[in-house]
C-alpha cells in the first residue's frame, strides 16, 4: 500500500463542495459519537439498550440520520458522496475499536482514550472517499493533471500525474498494476490535497538492493545530531555520508516575528487581522514544507547508497525537556527522519535495525571499545584515554552503531526487513520509530515460522556523498 498526494486546484464551485464534503464528515462523526454516549447512559438504566458499536452499526445509524435530514427538507447532503458519510461512520468505528482494545490490553502502545467531539474550529476539514467501481480516476482525456472524485468532478493538480497513471494503465496483460482503494481530501497548510492510496506493486528490482546477508560485513551506522543532521559510516570505519543541519526554522524566525508583531498590531476581528494571520500561516507552512522537503532528502541519499542501516534509539520527547536545545530539536525532526527512512527502506529493499536506547554510542571508542564517563556536546571530538584515538564524535558514533548490526539483527530490532529477513520469530508489533521493539513497516509481510532468511551478497556502496549544506 502506497500513496500519492497532489495538491488541488478546485474551482470557486468545487471549493464550496469540498468545505461541504468536510463539514459533513465532522457533522456525521460528532452525530455518530453523541448518539453513542446517549447510548451508553441509557444502558446504565436498562442494560437492554443496543449501543452502536461496530462499524456496519454505525453506518447504518449515519444512513438513518440522512433519512432523517431529508424528512426535515435538508437536502444539502445529497450535492456531496454519500461515501463521505460512511468513511465517517468507520473511522469513529475504529476509535471504538481502539479505544476497547487499549482498555482490555491488547493494543500496545500508550493508553487510546475515548473518542472525542471534533470542534468546527480545531478541526481541519477532511474526508476520505472509497474507490468503488472506478468512482475515482486520475486524469480524463483532456486533462492529464486531474483527478475525478463522485458529485465533485473532475478538479485539477498542480503536479504531474504520469507516474501514476502508468501504474493504472493497463499492463501487457491487460490488467492494470496497481489499484485505486481510496482518495482523502484535506485541506492542509492553506491548500487542498488529495491522497491517493494505492495497492501497488514493489519498485523495480533494478532500483532495489540485492537481498543482502544480515551477519556479513557492510552494515552502515547512521547518528543523528543538530550541527550535522546525519553522519553515516560503515563498520570499517569509512564515512559514507554527512549532511549538516539545515537549520530552517532558526534561518526563517526572523521573517515569522516580523508577520507576528504586524499581526499584534491589528485590531481583534478586523480584515486587517485576517490578511495578516493568514501571512503568519502561510509563512509557516513553508518552513514546514521545507523541513519535510529536506529530510526526503536525506533520507533518498541514504536508502540509495546503503543496503544495510543502523539508527540509534533515541527518546525525543525526553530531549525536548531540555529548555536550551528544544527549539534546535523540535527544528531538526530526529523522528520524522526516521519515519520517512523506514518506510522508504522497505520500499528499496534496505534493511533498518535499531540499536537499544541507552547504548552509548558517542562515548564509546570505535577502536578500543572504550568507554569514557562524560562527553560534554561542546566537546566535537572523541579522545580515547586508552588508546589514544582521536577522531569527530558523530563519526565515531556511526562507527560503533554500524558494529552493532550484526548482533541486532540476532536480537529481532528490525524496523525495516525485505521479505522477512533474519526472524527467529513473529516479535511483538510496535507502534513506530523509536519504540524499542520490532516494528511492522509498509511492504513488509510479518513471518510466522521460526526460519532465519539468507539474503545474500552484500551491496553497500561505500563512496561518500553529501547534500549540499543550506
Amino acid at each position: 500500500m502506497t500513496a500519492f498526494r497532489y495538491t488541488l486546484e478546485p474551482t470557486a464551485a468545487q471549493e464550496m463542495l469540498l468545505r461541504t464534503a468536510g463539514g459533513a464528515a465532522r457533522a456525521a462523526y460528532n452525530t455518530l459519537l453523541a448518539l453513542v454516549k446517549s447510548g451508553l447512559g441509557e444502558r446504565g438504566t436498562d442494560p437492554d439498550v443496543r449501543v452502536p458499536w461496530s462499524k456496519f452499526d454505525l453506518i447504518n445509524a449515519v444512513n438513518a440520520w440522512r433519512r432523517d435530514l431529508d424528512a426535515q427538507g435538508a437536502t444539502w447532503h445529497r450535492t456531496i458522496p454519500s461515501i463521505v458519510f460512511e468513511e465517517a461512520a468507520a473511522d469513529l468505528a475504529r476509535g471504538l475499536v481502539a479505544f476497547t482494545d487499549s482498555r482490555k490490553g491488547r493494543r500496545p502502545g500508550p493508553a487510546v482514550g475515548f473518542p472525542a467531539f471534533k470542534k468546527k474550529s480545531r478541526t481541519l476539514y477532511c474526508f476520505r472517499i472509497r474507490s468503488q467501481k472506478a468512482n475515482v480516476a486520475v486524469g480524463t482525456p483532456d486533462r492529464l493533471r486531474a483527478v475525478r472524485l463522485p458529485r465533485l468532478g473532475v478538479i485539477g493538480v498542480r503536479e504531474d500525474t504520469r507516474p501514476l497513471r502508468r501504474l493504472l494503465s493497463p499492463g501487457p496483460d491487460g490488467e492494470p498494476r496497481a489499484r485505486v482503494i481510496a482518495a482523502t481530501v484535506r485541506w492542509r497548510r492553506g491548500r487542498w490535497t488529495v491522497a491517493i492510496s494505492v495497492e501497488a506493486p514493489d519498485l523495480h528490482p533494478a532500483v532495489r538492493h540485492a537481498p543482502p546477508e544480515v551477519e556479513a560485513s557492510g552494515w552502515a551506522g547512521v547518528d543523528r545530531g543538530l550541527i550535522d543532521l546525519v553522519v553515516a559510516a560503515t563498520d570499517d570505519g569509512t564515512e559514507t555520508a554527512r549532511v549538516p543541519a539545515a537549520r530552517i526554522y532558526r534561518r526563517r524566525q526572523e521573517g515569522l516575528a516580523l508577520r507576528q508583531r504586524r499581526l499584534a498590531r491589528t485590531r481583534p476581528d478586523s480584515r486587517r487581522r485576517a490578511r495578516a494571520l493568514q501571512k503568519v500561516s502561510e509563512y509557516q507552512a513553508r518552513t514546514a514544507a521545507m523541513r519535510e522537503h529536506r529530510l526526503h532528502e536525506v533520507s533518498n541519499l541514504l536508502v540509495k547508497n546503503h543496503d544495510r542501516l543502523v539508527i540509534e534509539h533515541l527518546h525525543v520527547a525526553g530531549m525536548l525537556a531540555n529548555h536550551r536545545l528544544s527549539k534546535s530539536l523540535s527544528d531538526a525532526a530526529f523522528a520524522s527522519l526516521a519515519r520517512i527512512l523506514v518506510y522508504k527502506a522497505a520500499w528499496r529493499g534496505v534493511i533498518v535495525v535499531e540499536a537499544e536506547r541507552w547504548y552509548a554510542s558517542s562515548k564509546t571508542c570505535s577502536r578500543c571499545d572504550h568507554r569514557v564517563a562524560t562527553l560534554p556536546l561542546s566537546q566535537r571530538e572523541f579522545r580515547c584515554p586508552e588508546c589514544g584515538l582521536r577522531i569527530d564524535r558523530d563519526l565515531n558514533a556511526a562507527i560503533n552503531l554500524a558494529k552493532q548490526g550484526p548482533r541486532l539483527s540476532r536480537l529481532v530490532r528490525f524496523l525495516s526487513c525485505p521479505g522477512g529477513g533474519h526472524h527467529p520469530g513473529p516479535g511483538p508489533a510496535s507502534s513506530g520509530p523509536g519504540d524499542q521493539r520490532a516494528t511492522q513497516t509498509h511492504r513488509r509481510h510479518r513471518p510466522t515460522t521460526g526460519t532465519a532468511a539468507v539474503c545474500g551478497p552484500s551491496t553497500a556502496r561505500t563512496p561518500t556523498t553529501a547534500l549540499p549544506g543550506a
